[in-house]
């Protein structure tokens, strides 16, 4: 018979084979230990209607003898009502947290009840823990804010602007309206989010303001959430010498200004990848445009020096010296700006503008805004936001009488057949010189150097007609520079427009063109589709022939570059940026001939004379 000591020791034996081969496990006997599941149910003191909001329970299982992994389940519930449930491995002992989300519909407290349960060697433990919530309502930006009324110049959201004005609609509490807009005062910018779609003018805004700011490129944005807009578009009179002479007391008017409009416009694409672009249009109104340069005395070498020089380096210096260069005038000038796609253009107009002072907030958008740098041309100067521009222009009943009856630099508008191709000058210089397509081979006295080129200009080229074509007396043939996005150098056109232009001699444009009129298109508006193979084979036949010439010619004006060009670029560059570039050009010079064939050999014998030329110089 065994006696108390040995039973107590075969007892303690037994334990410790049971856990060894799997038995059951059993708390362990030290004191203190757990034996229970332990829940901190992890609610937040209060949250918002609406609002995705997150619960964070941590549960420790108990501390058993042994060491195995099994399934815990942990539930949510809200008011008694289950609403999520996850499953975690756990083992004994430990501690393990889950996030649960979840959205309260409406204000008010909640009870919020974690529960979980594990089993543990054929023994369940289960045990639940609740905390309470409050839930309160959205807060009513408007209650909160403050009313107010504003008075300034409305702008369209820049592409750049987009994402970060996104990203603010979202950090205001509440519902915010669907539309926005900037609005510029003297002093401040906004964020103006409307219920109407947006349109440019000068606009007053009544609603409430939100004290939360938004940073973009050093600029400060407060928000409006509009309650009521309006918008201006006519203007008081005034002339070009009252507003140069007194531009202090025009700030932050709408005035009408009828005089010559020449203006300019560049399309802004990196082509690295992300599809944003921009637009900035800068021009000059002047009572006496006489001593301006020709902008399209050659067009083609004009936009493609432009192009080049805005393209450099230092984009803001560069776009500023090649705007000025184009637009500068000896006579009494006030400039203007829009962010809009539009033709280059150089006659009479009246345009309605506000009128915006240099050191207002309103110029220092546009300033940041533009990423041509050719905005700041007009530095120191009155600049005119335009809102509407109307050519003065005479209309002419068909394409006959235009070549018939118009005279040289009279400005018409016709509605007529258009068959064409726009060329991109930044694409066509990436897709025939040996830099690769997203850079162009450029002159200068040290050598071919590589060149980014983020501007862009398109050179519109094509043949107009009226009536069915039956000889080079029925057609005109028609030019033009515009800011329009063209991923290919080459894009056909073709269709029914209206077009507004100027009429020259096609020697200003071309002296190797046939002796006649050319319309340079000013504006184009399309009314409608064109079936040209409709037309008779001599028709076009003849049509397509017209218009190869005119695409060639501007072709060979864009390739063929110029002294000035190469020697501002190479000026605008660094010693190390000429030595990156050179290198560049001398791994892709001997790459293998590509599509455009004998056009690249053909650019580089072009370039070969401007180099001659610049050496000369030195």
């Amino acid at each position: 018979m065994m006696n108390h000591k040995q039973i107590h020791t075969i007892v303690v034996i037994s334990l410790v084979v049971l856990s060894a081969i799997g038995g059951p496990l059993l708390a362990s006997p030290v004191a203190a230990q757990q034996d229970q599941l332990s829940i901190n149910p992890g609610v937040p003191a209060e949250t918002t209607v609406g609002e995705s909001t997150t619960i964070s329970p941590s549960i420790s299982t108990p501390d058993l003898v042994g060491s195995v992994e099994t399934d815990l389940t942990v539930s949510l519930l809200i008011d008694g009502e289950q609403v999520s449930s996850e499953t975690v491995t756990v083992g004994t002992g430990e501690e393990i947290g889950v996030d649960f989300t979840h959205t309260f519909e409406s204000a008010g407290e909640n009870d919020v009840e974690i529960a979980a349960e594990v089993e543990f060697g054929g023994q369940t433990f289960s045990n639940s823990a609740s905390a309470p919530i409050d839930v309160q309502e959205v807060e009513d930006t408007a209650s909160s804010s403050v009313q107010t009324t504003t008075t300034g110049a409305a702008f369209a959201i820049p592409a750049s602007l987009e994402d970060d004005i996104e990203e603010y609609r979202q950090q205001i509490p509440g519902e915010v309206a669907p539309h926005a807009f900037v609005l510029a005062t003297e002093d401040d910018l906004y964020i103006v989010f409307t219920e109407d779609d947006p349109r440019k003018g000068l606009a007053t805004v009544t609603g409430q303001s939100v004290n939360q700011e938004m940073s973009f490129n050093g600029l400060s944005f407060s928000a409006i959430l509009a309650q009521s807009v309006s918008i201006e578009t006519d203007g008081s009179p005034a002339t070009v010498g009252e507003i140069a002479s007194n531009s202090d007391s025009y700030s932050l008017d709408l005035v009408e200004v009828t005089a010559n409009h020449r203006k300019i416009s560049t399309l802004t694409d990196t082509d690295q990848g992300e599809e944003i672009t921009a637009v900035t249009s800068i021009g000059v109104l002047s009572d006496d445009p006489t001593s301006a340069q020709d902008l399209f005395e050659k067009p083609g070498e004009q936009a493609r020096s432009f192009v080049v020089n805005t393209s450099s380096s230092d984009t803001s210096q560069s776009g500023q010296e090649a705007a000025t260069k184009l637009l500068e005038q000896d006579s009494e000038r006030v400039y203007t700006a829009n962010f809009e796609t539009t033709y280059w253009s150089d006659a009479p107009a009246t345009i309605n503008a506000i009128v915006l002072s240099p050191n207002s907030e309103a110029r220092e958008f546009i300033n940041t805004v533009d990423q041509s740098g050719i905005a700041q041309s007009s530095n120191g100067h009155p600049l005119l936001y335009v809102v509407t521009d109307e050519m003065d222009s005479t209309q002419y009943s068909d394409i006959q009488s235009v070549k018939q009856d118009a005279s040289d630099g009279d400005v018409v508008s016709v509605e007529a057949s258009l068959y064409g191709e726009s060329i991109s000058i930044q694409e066509t210089l990436e897709h025939s010189t040996p830099c690769g397509q997203t850079q162009a081979q450029i002159p200068t006295p040290s050598g071919p150097v590589c060149l980014n080129i983020v501007q862009d200009t398109v050179v519109d080229t094509g043949v107009a007609w009226s009536s069915t074509p039956e000889s080079s007396d029925d057609v005109l043939l028609v030019t033009g520079l515009s800011s329009t996005h063209y991923d290919e150098p080459n894009t056909p056109q073709q269709g029914e427009y209206r077009l507004v232009g100027e009429v020259v001699s096609t020697n200003r444009v071309d002296g190797d063109l046939p002796e006649g009129k050319i319309l340079v298109v000013y504006e184009l508006e399309r009314t409608g589709d064109l079936e040209f193979d409709q037309l008779s084979e001599q028709s076009q036949g003849m049509v397509s022939d017209q218009m190869a010439e005119l695409r060639d010619s501007m072709r060979k004006q864009i390739l063929a570059g110029g002294v000035e060009e190469a020697q501002e670029t190479a000026d605008g560059q660094t010693e190390e940026e000429q030595t990156d570039n050179e290198q560049t050009t001398e791994e892709t010079v001997d790459s293998p001939e590509d599509e455009s064939g004998g056009f690249v050999s053909g650019i580089l014998d072009g370039l070969s004379g401007v180099v001659d030329r610049i050496m000369k110089l030195f």
